[in-house]
């Protein structure tokens, strides 16, 4: 196991004090709409509700480096439910989390984490600032023994669509329940326009209509990816620029994020036609060199119903990605 902060009691204590702050900032709104537009929070209460869903990240991540990775967990990829590839994806969806992506592989290259319920290629989403307090999660929960419900799964004739069905598991329990009434549902295609290294990835959430929230954070799209993609960029009009991470600090920003390779021979990144929105939406995270993260984030105020999200995965070498966002006019 990773020794990752010497004092992991005291961090945790730390993330639930900010939290806590940011409810309170939230408190301030009577808007109803996005609590970080109202005019009467400060700028540090606004960046405090902007870090709600990167605290959850941070607390996601270090609750699963502190617990052994068992031998069960090393089998996970044996769980394989489904493959869908092309001449350079391979792509697979696990059973053990209900149909998350736990796997995707370009060139034989392996790109996602896939350490627990939470490392994967995945979607969750949370509530009235409450960050992993309320958190349905596509993947699962917190610990080996909370687990997403597969709902249903199929792929296209092709072998090149996946689309999957979940009631997704909250990360922690709520009320002593361990699976929420939030359904996800996701359709994957590889390939765009001729561009084999394009993932096309669409999610919609379903809402219980008997639940009513003030605000929510849906992180469409995350990837949590092995270490050795812990160089960041962004791209803009045909460019990528080094963007710097700090170790344990979460950061979003406007631009969409590629996470690479040192020698840039392998990365991934993500674009939404639908991002971002008023300024933000597109995080980068990573635990010390260790664990790094991407994601695209949407917020809703009042969010009721079915919510509907589209976004681009870009796989290949940091030039081949470029090329493809630039061939897309992202």
């Amino acid at each position: 196991m990773h020794k990752i902060i010497a004092n992991t009691a005291i961090t945790k204590r730390l993330i639930i004090v900010f939290l806590t702050i940011s409810l309170s900032a939230c408190s301030t709104n009577s808007s109803g709409d996005y609590p970080e537009h109202d005019s009467s929070l400060s700028t540090g209460q606004k960046a405090l509700i902007y870090g709600t869903i990167g605290v959850a990240a941070i607390a996601a991540v270090l609750g699963s480096k502190n617990n052994r990775r068992t031998d069960k967990q090393k089998a996970v990829k044996a769980d394989v439910v489904s493959t869908i590839q092309n001449d350079q994806i391979t792509l697979s969806a696990c059973k053990n989390h209900a149909g998350a992506i736990c796997s995707l592989k370009w060139h034989g290259k392996e790109f996602i984490d896939d350490y627990d319920h939470g490392r994967l290629l995945q979607s969750a989403s949370s509530f009235n600032n409450l960050g992993e307090g309320f958190n349905p999660t596509e993947g699962g929960g917190g610990s080996e023994d909370r687990y997403s419900a597969l709902i249903g799964i199929r792929k296209s004739p092709d072998n090149l669509s996946l689309s999957t069905s979940t009631q997704m598991a909250y990360w922690n329990p709520v009320d002593n329940s361990k699976l929420s009434n939030h359904v996800l549902h996701k359709r994957v295609t590889l390939g765009y326009k001729g561009m084999p290294n394009v993932i096309q990835y669409s999610v919609q959430y379903d809402i219980p209509s008997d639940r009513t929230y003030k605000y929510g954070v849906f992180e469409a799209l995350t990837g949590y990816m092995p270490k050795d993609f812990n160089h960041f960029w962004t791209y803009q009009s045909g460019t990528v620029k080094p963007y710097h991470v700090t170790p344990n600090t979460f950061t979003e920003q406007d631009k969409p994020i590629i996470a690479s390779t040192a020698d840039g021979q392998y990365a991934m990144g993500v674009w939404s036609p639908d991002l971002p929105q008023r300024g933000i939406g597109y995080g980068a995270f990573l635990l010390n060199f260790d664990v790094p993260k991407w994601n695209a984030v949407f917020r809703e105020g009042n969010p009721r119903g079915s919510k509907h999200y589209r976004m681009f995965v870009f796989v290949g070498s940091l030039e081949m990605v470029r090329q493809a966002m630039q061939q897309l006019r992202v």
